[in-house]
Order: C-alpha cells, then sequence, then structure tokens
C-alpha cells in the first residue's frame, strides 16, 4: 500500500521542500525495535508548512497540537523514531480527501489505533493539561497494543 510514498524522519531536515506539487497524503509512525506503526494520516496542500505545524503544536490549533503532542511523547518519553510517509496527490482537496480515507480505512481494518478517531479539544474550554494527559493514554494505548502483535521470543 505504501510503495510509492517516500520516507522522511520527522522532523524533516531544514529546508524539506518535498517535489514541486501542492498536494500530499500523508502517514506519521512511531518506530521500535524497527517496527513501524501507523498512528495519523492527513492531507494537504503544503507539506513542509504542515509538517512545521506539527512542530509548533499550537493548542489552539487542535490538530496541530494534538499530532505534535504525541510525537513529543513518543521521542522524549518513549525513545522512539517518529517518520513520516507521504507521496504526492490531486490539487483537489475533495481527492485527497478520498484518498486519506482510503488510507485510513485501510489502516483501520489491520488494526491500526489512528490519532485521526481520537476525540480533539475545544481550545476555549479545555485545558491544555488535561488534553496532554488524554495524548499520552491514546500513546500508551498504541504502544501496549503493538506489543500484543509482537510475538514474544522463545525461551530455550
Amino acid at each position: 500500500m505504501f510503495e510509492n510514498f517516500v520516507l522522511a524522519d520527522f522532523p524533516p531536515a531544514k529546508g524539506f521542500t518535498p517535489e514541486n506539487r501542492k498536494g500530499f497524503v500523508y502517514v506519521l509512525y512511531w518506530m521500535s525495535r524497527e517496527i513501524e506503526v501507523p498512528f495519523y494520516i492527513g492531507e494537504t496542500d503544503g507539506l513542509s508548512a504542515r509538517m512545521n505545524n506539527y512542530c509548533v503544536g499550537s493548542f489552539s490549533a487542535p490538530t496541530d497540537f494534538r499530532v505534535c503532542e504525541c510525537i513529543r511523547y513518543f521521542k522524549d518519553n518513549k525513545n522512539c523514531r517518529v517518520i513520516v510517509r507521504y507521496k504526492t496527490s490531486s490539487d483537489r482537496k475533495a481527492e485527497r480527501l478520498r484518498e486519506e480515507a482510503d488510507i485510513k480505512e485501510a489502516l483501520h481494518l489491520s488494526g491500526a489505533l489512528l490519532l485521526n478517531h481520537f476525540r480533539s479539544h475545544n481550545y476555549r474550554v479545555d485545558r491544555d493539561v488535561d488534553e496532554r494527559k488524554r495524548l499520552h493514554m491514546f500513546c500508551e494505548a498504541s504502544i501496549r497494543l503493538q506489543d500484543l502483535r509482537v510475538p514474544a521470543k522463545v525461551q530455550r
């Protein structure tokens, strides 16, 4: 499914400017022991700007905050590598949204736990400390789910 996707570490290197196109779909993964676990799927008309938004993670931009907080938790608290796989898509938002939905569906059917399906916050009434706690619980659930899938090594 991801044969045509380009892989980059997160955050991307300075000067990250993928092909001169407007439309992209992308998948963010956390990695541990060379296992890639998807946790967020998105689409955008400006990939470099979107990745930068995920580095900043303003609380008043709920998606940016949620993705940024999960990335920080996986990297800083769990020592996981975070990567992004992306590919060019249509310049038309409706077509990108359809492609994004197809990817979400395929990953959901494979058993992936996706942040896309996790309730967002209302920055006007919710507190950032509470949202951080909820997002950390999502990350821990993603890790536990993956631990259930990795076969245990047989002791001899």
